[in-house]
């Protein structure tokens, strides 16, 4: 005959057991279930690897490099119909179009199908984090990345999975037009723009890459300076649609060396600058002074080709 203290260590026991089975992830490791039903904690993990690319345009869909000391985070899904999400180590780029754990092992997983979400804010800062699939506190001058990989496999082979990021903030490309003389050295001295202060908290959800648009801000303009590359300025924001229906473009243009200060108001597209696209204007300097010319949207356009960033730790 058992004894109640019998009893009560083989209740703990059991209790611990339990527990121990419905972890769903310790450090790096993730478990779900397969068809044949078989315990978790019973069976083999697999590393997974990444590789990592960025696509350049919605229209052209051409890929360039993800550039050196980028960090990235990646997300897992189980893809058989629950909501058990894990984060993987957090990544940086040692070299173009890899990812390395910048500390601990790389992702280990068991065998079954897997859904992946990737973000990154292309810099060497750790990406936004997500509270309910949902991050706040977004800045304009970040290019944020993202992308979903569906219904991958994973088996006792190993894996590396191939991750494309694409943009989905907005970008806005100024391209500098000499309408007195085309053979004169025309460049943009210095470039900015007066930006709306946002006032409403700008919010990007991990599930769908989707960054809702700014639509309220104080009324007062906090300048932004561009990147300048010439006849090429650059800039990017997160989706805004603005009451006032343009944007304020201020330069100094040089022009066998003499710099004219100018102004001109750019219109803002219906709907208001949408993520993921790229908004492009031709500016035509005349007489000291800027006018309006093509406007379109555009390819996404990878000003910098060089755009490795310095790590900071």
């Amino acid at each position: 005959m058992m004894k109640q203290g019998q009893y009560i260590s083989i209740h703990i026991i059991s209790v611990l057991i339990l527990l121990f089975s419905l972890s769903g992830c310790v450090d790096n490791i993730f478990h779900v279930d397969d068809i044949r039903g078989v315990e978790t904690w019973k069976r083999n993990k697999y590393n997974v690897y990444f590789t990592s690319r960025m696509e350049n345009s919605i229209i052209t869909r051409t890929l360039t490099p993800f550039p050196i000391n980028c960090k990235a985070q990646i997300y897992v899904y189980s893809s058989q119909g629950d909501e058990q999400f894990m984060s993987s180590p957090v990544y940086r780029s040692q070299s173009a179009g890899t990812l390395t754990p910048t500390s601990g092992t790389p992702l280990l997983l068991t065998t079954g199908i897997y859904d992946f979400v990737g973000i990154s804010s292309k810099t060497d800062d750790t990406p936004p984090s997500f509270d309910d699939n949902i991050a706040t506190g977004l800045s304009n001058g970040t290019d944020y990345l993202w992308c979903l990989i569906q219904n991958q496999v994973i088996d006792s082979d190993g894996t590396t999975i191939p991750i494309t990021f694409n943009h989905v903030a907005s970008q806005i490309v100024v391209n500098l037009v000499n309408e007195d003389n085309e053979d004169e050295a025309t460049n943009f001295y210095s470039v900015s723009m007066d930006l709306p202060l946002i006032t409403n908290d700008v919010s990007w959800s991990l599930k769908d890459g989707v960054i809702a648009s700014a639509t309220t801000n104080s009324g007062e303009l906090s300048t932004i300076n561009m990147n300048n590359a010439g006849t090429q300025a650059s800039y990017i924001i997160v989706p805004y649609n603005p009451s006032t229906g343009y944007m304020q473009f201020n330069a100094q243009v040089e022009q066998m060396e003499t710099v004219s200060s100018c102004s001109v108001n750019i219109p803002a597209p219906s709907g208001g600058f949408l993520g993921g696209h790229c908004y492009e204007y031709d500016l035509i300097f005349d007489a000291d002074s800027l006018f309006i010319g093509i406007v379109k949207v555009a390819p996404w356009k990878e000003i910098d080709v060089s755009d490795d960033v310095i790590a900071t730790n």
